[in-house]
């Protein structure tokens, strides 16, 4: 009886297993065809995000920061331990984002100051980004793969987004953006998991982007708002508890970032604005954010404040209703349409640090800002045409909806390529820019670029452009007398020199104004007013580093060799990261001039192991050479001078060669 007991069990069981066996591979089956359509949407979209962003292999540096970031920047240059240490214990550019630093020395050391491999890094940043938005929504969605491709690849090649990719300083964008989505792509698996470990990793992700770019300490919030849209009681004590570590990490960031920007000056809080005027900044930044995603029209890398003088537009009053509009749809749509109330609420909360309510910078907005915001208005898009798929009365325009999602993805990726080349150089960055906004700023550094291309009448032109919109300007004025003396129009330059010494300029332009009059005067031969202007300019400013080396070879000059050696060495030391190659070398005739050769020799050696040194170096140090009794490197030396175009008498050769 007991085996027939069992024989009779053993039937059912098999046909359980059986059953087990092919839901198994129902569900193999269904996974397998579920990552076959990811990885199809995957590869599409990095294939059109690569397709918008060519130009931008093609684009160079461009005067909007990059000068700070790669090109004057020696902290990048190598490795060194002092380097790193810099990187991780300074500010740059009004910032603390060290990790951003690190990356960039990393590009420098691979193709040093050609722009190739920073433009490379930052659009593989991007690509990899475009996948990790498209991995969040899918996940945050529970596999909605149509809204995750939809938000994706709007995220991939919005106009408005090319700043953050095709400028190099943008990088700080693309890198915390990547940590910043790893961060939240960890949060979900921990939500869908319950392991502690992925709470710890979202943790470290956040501390990662945080040290990318200060931006990323809104993440703790972001972090509520994934929670509401998953329906997880966000207010509970639970939730609440894991986010303190979070907001520990932001406190501490915080602080530093406000640290950073009130040591570069950025922090402009004063009674420039008022209250008032700063709630309608902050409205009509945020609406002209909103606009621009549907219509990316106008586009500028700088969007200056209105002259309140002058009376505000009628926009910026109209600005608040909209603010106010947004907050209602969110209020409205919080039970019913969830989707639209997270939407909203992301794009705003990761807007929230940039509406310039504390005044930061010369700009009232950038586009770089929405590089991250603009998720959630694609998020809503994304879910709206799969909310009307799945309704009964919606599936009939859905059809027409995707049609139309589609058109306008495909004007995007068209746009997103123009906009692409316009950061090709500081030319085609600053004509856009004067199109839109055709204000002193955008002429002047317009003539920057085109003072540093060696087009000086361009230059003088959008100089005096700049200086007609504003009026007088020492800042402006202290550029176009440097472009004046570039052309050997010493007397023009010189008067804008003065003239801008009488505008109550900064101590800086006090200084840089000395510095240059003393440049005039030592063009000229007049050492002795040189001497006096340079000695102004450094009352004004101790530390002026022009006024230091161009104070040292006039006192060379004037043969007052050890106050000359005093200001060379002042000037090295304030440069330690800088190869100094005009003050080695001063250095180096100085103490030729002493007869002091061995001296001489090292300096001048220094000066050539930079890299950088000119012909009359290479002859000043084979004349060491030859006082020092070594003829052979002596005539080396004078052979290189005489290849890099220094006339050299033959006598001279004739001296070297006698003998060996």
């Amino acid at each position: 009886m007991a085996k027939k007991k069992n024989s009779s069990q053993r039937k059912p069981t098999s046909k359980k297993r059986e059953k087990r066996s092919k839901a198994q591979a129902a569900r193999k089956g269904s996974y397998s065809q579920e990552s076959k359509s990811f990885l199809w949407v995957l590869l599409g979209l990095l294939a059109l995000a690569t397709l918008a962003y060519i130009p931008a292999f093609q684009a160079g540096f461009v005067n909007w920061d990059d000068r700070l970031y790669v090109l004057e920047n020696p902290t990048i240059t190598n490795f060194s331990w002092e380097n790193i240490q810099a990187m991780f214990s300074q500010f740059f550019v009004g910032n603390y984002h060290p990790l951003t630093i690190f990356s960039l020395a990393i590009n420098y050391q691979i193709s040093g100051l050609d722009a190739s491999s920073y433009h490379l890094f930052n659009v593989l940043l991007h690509l990899a980004n475009a996948s990790l938005v498209l991995l969040f929504i899918y996940k945050l969605t529970d596999k909605k793969l149509l809204v995750a491709a939809i938000v994706a690849f709007f995220f991939a090649v919005h106009p408005m987004h090319v700043e953050s990719v095709a400028w190099v300083s943008g990088r700080k964008d693309v890198l915390y953006a990547l940590f910043f989505l790893l961060g939240l792509i960890q949060y979900l698996v921990y939500l869908e998991k319950k392991n502690m470990r992925k709470l710890i990793y979202a943790a470290l992700f956040f501390v990662l982007a945080c040290l990318a770019k200060p931006a990323a300490v809104i993440f703790p919030v972001v972090l509520v708002l994934v929670d509401y849209f998953k329906g997880r009681k966000w207010l509970g004590r639970k939730a609440l508890i894991e986010k303190v570590p979070f907001l520990l990490i932001s406190v501490i960031f915080g602080a530093i970032a406000l640290m950073s920007q009130q040591d570069a000056g950025a922090l402009d809080d004063s009674a420039q604005f008022s209250f008032f005027q700063k709630i309608l900044f902050a409205c009509y930044s945020l609406m002209n954010y909103f606009i621009k995603a549907i219509v990316p029209l106008n586009q500028s890398c700088y969007y200056p404040y209105p002259l309140v003088e002058q009376g505000l537009a009628w926009q910026y009053y109209l600005a608040p209703l909209g603010a106010l509009g947004l907050a209602a749809i969110a209020w409205i749509s919080r039970k019913k349409a969830a989707y639209i109330t997270f939407g909203l609420l992301f794009f705003l909360v990761n807007l929230l640090l940039v509406l310039q309510l504390i005044t930061v910078g010369g700009a009232i907005m950038a586009e770089r800002y929405t590089y991250i915001p603009y998720i959630g208005l694609f998020f809503m898009l994304g879910m709206g045409i799969y909310s009307l798929e799945k309704s009964a009365k919606g599936r009939k325009l859905t059809s027409f909806s995707l049609a139309l999602t589609g058109l306008l993805a495909l004007i995007f990726l068209y746009l997103n390529h123009q906009q692409a080349k316009v950061w090709k150089d500081g030319e085609t960055l600053w004509t856009q820019a004067i199109a839109s906004f055709p204000v002193d700023r955008t002429y002047a550094n317009r003539a920057d670029h085109f003072k540093k291309t060696k087009q000086a009448e361009k230059a003088l032109a959008d100089f005096n452009k700049a200086l007609e919109i504003k009026g007088p300007d020492a800042n402006y004025l202290i550029s176009r007398g440097s472009l004046l003396f570039d052309m050997k129009r010493f007397q023009a330059a010189l008067n804008d020199f003065t003239q801008a010494l009488t505008l109550d300029p900064s101590s800086a332009e006090k200084a840089q104004a000395y510095a240059n009059i003393g440049s005039v005067y030592g063009s000229q031969g007049q050492n002795d007013e040189a001497l006096e202007a340079l000695n102004l300019a450094l009352l004004a400013k101790a530390d002026h580093t022009d006024a230091l080396l161009a104070r040292a070879n006039v006192l060379s000059m004037l043969g007052d060799l050890d106050e000359a050696l005093v200001d060379f060495d002042k000037y090295i030391s304030l440069r330690p990261n800088s190869s100094n190659v005009r003050a080695l070398g001063g250095m180096g005739t100085a103490y030729f001039n002493k007869g002091q050769y061995d001296q001489a020799f090292s300096y001048f050696s220094q000066a050539i192991q930079s890299g950088q040194a000119d012909a009359q170096i290479f002859m000043s140090r084979s004349q060491c050479y030859f006082l020092l009794g070594d003829k052979a490197k002596a005539l080396q030396d004078a052979n290189r001078a005489r290849q890099m175009g220094l006339q050299i008498p033959e006598s001279y050769f004739n001296q070297l060669k006698a003998g060996q």
